[in-house]
């Protein structure tokens, strides 16, 4: 089972130093962006986009539990911020999604993972992305018959629509 004290501190090491990485990056205020070694001087606030959600869930039930194991009020939180920076006119992008769930009364639906996290660099004709990431591959909103890329995230919901980040190295060529 998944102990919320060995979960917090490492995740909040990560989102400190996420954020000791903003602030130092924003007042330095320079970009290293090609391989010539040529500086491109961006502004602060063009220092990425903090977004996400908590969710506190209960279940609380009127009448005494009727056998030992079970329980009369069960509470979840979950935390799922996600970073985003783009720079080099959008050219180069960092995204950044964790997710994690404590559940009170099951330790199977208690974990952290990394939804995203991926750098993404445009070149001319070339697109590439290496990192963790989501893909929806799919033509239809109600069934997602050939979505096969992702792992389906059961622990978290049953309806199928949560997904598991997977690693990859992608590579496109943009032609005419």
């Amino acid at each position: 089972a998944l102990s919320v004290g060995r979960l917090a501190l490492p995740l909040a090491i990560l989102l400190s130093t996420l954020s000791g990485v903003q602030r130092a990056v924003g007042a330095t205020n320079t970009l290293v962006n090609t391989p010539q070694s040529s500086q491109q001087s961006l502004p602060p606030q063009d220092w990425g986009e903090w977004s996400g959600y908590v969710s506190f869930d209960a279940r609380l039930f009127p009448e005494s539990p009727e056998f030992p194991d079970q329980k009369d009020q069960d509470f979840s939180l979950a935390f799922a911020p996600e970073y985003y920076v783009d720079w080099a006119d959008g050219d180069q992008e960092f995204v950044f999604s964790p997710f994690f769930r404590y559940d009170t009364a099951d330790d199977e639906r208690t974990h952290a993972d990394i939804r995203e996290l991926y750098w993404r660099t445009e070149q001319e004709r070339w697109v590439g992305k290496i990192g963790v990431d989501i893909v929806f591959w799919g033509v239809t909103e109600s069934q997602h018959l050939v979505d096969i890329i992702n792992q389906t995230d059961l622990v978290d919901n049953i309806d199928g629509e949560s997904k598991l980040g997977q690693p990859m190295v992608n590579v496109d060529y943009l032609s005419d």
